[in-house]
């Protein structure tokens, strides 16, 4: 029942995301409503991640990851209800700010818990076939020259102070962490194949991709979020998709033990 009323929850949520970014696009007016929306959606991907860790529990290490997994979208949460406060509420700009220390805290609590989860796997790298070790570094490198290249458009050809381009080169070198934890998880996936959680990894792994390249899509386009409204929405769009499908992951873990526990009771 919890599980069935959570999944309606984030469809409703996304729904009405999208809902709003078609009328922001359309007819304007809608962006407080718009951002309001993807602070609900950010909540709702924590209390589910939270959930999650919840039934398995500290003593389980596939719980400590999960925990450290919704401390890091509770990291960003924060970060995004202060930059709603500044840029909302007092009226000023959002960056740099506070926001940006709970945004940056994230990375490592991520990587921490894929850590956590890929030091309990036997299996490695090398254990994969040539192949989709070649496709994983590949596409693991392109990322990699994507967010670099970047920052080093946005560092050498904008003009910014350092405050500003200091934040960037930091906020790329997080981009980095998430690439190292998005291959973690492609590598955690491959190992499961179709085990019962094969899903949930990939679910968050497409969460973290979304987010990914929502990152760089705000990185390259940064002076159009703003000025052109189709811009921003896809971008924040992209974003929000990482938060509902990472919380359809964490959604999935939680499935898995209460249906074993219902079949035991039965």
């Amino acid at each position: 029942m919890k599980q069935n009323l959570a999944k309606k929850l984030l469809y409703i949520v996304a729904g009405l995301f999208i809902f709003l970014g078609v009328w922001q696009v359309v007819w304007g007016g809608a962006d407080l409503y718009f951002d309001v929306t993807y602070l609900v959606m950010n909540m709702v991907t924590v209390g589910l991640g939270w959930l999650a860790f919840s039934i398995y529990g500290l003593q389980s290490k596939k719980g400590r990851s999960l925990l450290f997994l919704s401390l890091g979208f509770l990291g960003w949460t924060v970060g995004e209800i202060l930059w709603f406060y500044y840029d909302w509420i007092a009226g000023i700009d959002p960056f740099p700010s506070l926001a940006d220390v709970f945004f940056v805290v994230g990375y490592p609590l991520f990587f921490f818990g894929l850590w956590i989860e890929k030091n309990s796997s036997k299996n490695s790298f090398f254990d994969l076939s040539k192949n989709k070790r070649i496709v994983g570094l590949s596409v693991a490198l392109l990322m990699i020259v994507l967010v670099l290249g970047v920052n080093f458009l946005h560092v050498s050809y904008i003009e910014s102070d350092l405050i500003d381009q200091v934040m960037h080169t930091v906020y790329s070198f997080g981009d980095l962490v998430l690439i190292l934890v998005s291959f973690s998880i492609w590598i955690i996936v491959n190992n499961y194949q179709k085990g019962a959680f094969a899903r949930s990894w990939r679910r968050i792994l497409l969460g973290f991709v979304f987010i990914l390249l929502a990152d760089i899509s705000f990185s390259f386009w940064e002076g159009n979020y703003v000025a052109v409204p189709v811009v921003g929405v896809l971008i924040d769009t992209m974003w929000l998709a990482g938060y509902f499908v990472a919380a359809l992951g964490f959604l999935d873990f939680y499935g898995l033990v209460k249906s074993v526990q219902g079949k035991v009771l039965k």
